[in-house]
């Protein structure tokens, strides 16, 4: 049997069809590396938005003199929110000292809702919608967080 012996020429075809396989493969990789890299980022935006709606919460309840039944948004909501205006005021202050506001260059203002029940059920619930600008692959949704508590104020 004769085998055949490897020229020069044939190690350069090998090394040419190897080459041309990474170049194919490369982007798809690139694109798999950005988009977890993406997805991560949301979630940890995410996670941050759900502490901070936590602490959102958890500061309403304990703000007296909030209206029963009024729905308070930050972007409506002025001087005679009465405590609503407070709890707006903390949540920015939160998601501006988490960084949330730089990290994802969102020029506009998250919309933050906050809602207290009937004094009955006396639940106080606040909901907070960022709009997410992703990095490269992920934009042009937001990112919307809920909780509630039960107020600690019964009028």
């Amino acid at each position: 049997m004769m085998q055949k012996i490897l020229t020069k020429r044939d190690l350069f075809k090998e090394q040419g069809i190897s080459m041309i396989e990474f170049a194919i493969i490369l982007p798809l990789l690139a694109l798999l590396f950005i988009g977890i890299f993406e997805i991560g980022l949301a979630l940890n935006t995410y996670l941050t938005l759900t502490q901070i709606t936590r602490e959102g919460v958890r500061f309403g309840s304990r703000t007296p003199f909030l209206k029963f039944g009024v729905e308070e948004n930050n972007l409506t909501c002025s001087s005679e929110c009465g405590g609503h205006k407070k709890v707006h005021d903390n949540i920015l202050k939160l998601i501006k000292d988490n960084g949330i506001d730089k990290r994802f260059y969102t020029s506009s203002t998250p919309s933050i809702t906050t809602f207290l029940e009937k004094k009955d059920e006396g639940k106080f619930r606040v909901t907070i919608k960022i709009p997410y600008k992703g990095w490269l692959l992920m934009k042009g949704f937001y990112i919307t967080t809920e909780d509630k508590g039960p107020y600690l104020f019964p009028n």
